[in-house]
């Protein structure tokens, strides 16, 4: 929660203020307290709800607003994309299928196919 695709499938933080609030106050009550559960309580105590997303049916893509768990604020905080970890497009992984069915992988830095594949470039 918190990052959303945009048009070009490029990872960006999601549009929705509340959102990005809600994400942010999540770590400040961690930094605060040092302790997943609190931020939980403190959640439970101020009424606040959390955002998911809903996939598939009529609800998908939508935002839903429920209780924050414990096991959602680890989630969270184990997650290095919060932390500016994960690069989106730093590494570019391409796979093509060759004329004979072989799956052929490449990658961006040099490595190619295994030359002994039909795979072209």
């Amino acid at each position: 929660m918190g990052f959303c695709h945009d048009e070009d499938g490029h990872i960006v933080p999601d549009p929705d203020e509340e959102v990005r609030g809600v994400v942010s106050l999540v770590f400040r009550l961690f930094r605060e307290t040092g302790s997943a559960f609190a931020v939980v309580q403190n959640f439970a105590k101020r009424a606040l709800r959390f955002p998911k997303r809903a996939y598939g049916g009529a609800w998908n893509g939508k935002l839903v607003w429920g209780r924050l768990t414990h096991t959602r604020v680890l989630c969270m905080l184990k997650n290095p994309s919060y932390a500016g970890v994960y690069v989106f497009g730093r590494y570019q992984y391409h796979q093509q299928i060759s004329t004979t069915g072989a799956a052929c992988s490449s990658s961006e830095g040099g490595a190619s196919a295994d030359a002994t594949s039909d795979c072209s470039g």
